[in-house]
């Protein structure tokens, strides 16, 4: 997902050696080391979001920019919009055996999972920040780690399985999941940052108008075990390939 002119060298930018040693004495004053200088630091200093290289593909627009901006607003569907759904599963679940006996237990799992993904974030943007060659890897542990805990809530017996799985594991491994887009967005769109973030954040408002009766739909067809294992593979379809 990263831009990729992060991978060119920063020598294709300047016309000449004499050039070159011009602006060096400006990038030394600037004391932000060349090796740990973000992409955001390179286009907004040097790379023009206008570019029209073949090679490189631009900042701002062009197909890839719009594509990325794309996958955003679906992680952020897939991810948040699950979690804001639950009322169809607290229902559900309040109504049915073997949880209907703990219905006041139930509402927890939907709080968890919410509340951790909100808590957790801080946490793991900084993470992010810090070691920046960890990103995809985190997106792809964080899938894993959905994926296990829907699974797993599929087999729930008992309400704080539920609250372990459905609820705190899903919600760590989604902020693990997410959390990358929000620097790679930063690499992607410059001038237009702000219509890119609205673009990605109306992704949980748009799935919060559908999920639910996509979700109540499943639930009344396949039960909760069903639903839980088909949103696990819509999930792992449509995530990976964004990977």
């Amino acid at each position: 997902m990263a831009h990729p002119s992060s991978n060119l060298p920063l020598r294709k930018f300047f016309s000449s050696d004499a050039d070159e040693s011009r602006v060096q004495p400006a990038v030394a004053d600037l004391e932000i080391p060349l090796s740990n200088a973000s992409t955001r630091d390179l286009e907004e200093g040097i790379n023009d979001p206008d570019n029209t290289d073949g090679n490189v593909p631009r900042a701002d627009g062009g197909k890839d920019a719009w594509l990325f901006l794309a996958a955003c607003f679906l992680f952020e569907a897939l991810i948040w919009g699950f979690p804001f759904a639950f009322g169809v599963f607290q229902t559900y679940y309040s109504t049915h055996p073997p949880f209907d006996k703990h219905a006041n237990s139930i509402a927890i799992t939907g709080t968890c999972a919410t509340g951790i993904m909100y808590l957790f974030a801080p946490i793991s943007l900084y993470v992010l920040e810090t070691f920046p060659p960890i990103r995809r890897l985190s997106s792809i542990v964080g899938l894993v780690i959905v994926l296990i805990a829907l699974v797993a809530a599929s087999f729930a017996t008992e309400a704080w399985h539920l609250i372990a799985t459905q609820g705190f594991l899903y919600a760590i491994g989604g902020s693990l999941l997410y959390s990358p887009t929000m620097f790679y967005l930063d690499q992607w769109f410059v001038k237009r940052k702000g219509l890119a973030l609205g673009v990605m954040w109306s992704g949980v408002g748009t799935s919060g108008l559908i999920f639910p009766f996509l979700l109540s739909y499943l639930v009344d067809r396949c039960g909760f075990r069903g639903t839980l294992r088909i949103w696990a593979t819509i999930l792992f379809l449509l995530c990976c390939p964004l990977i």
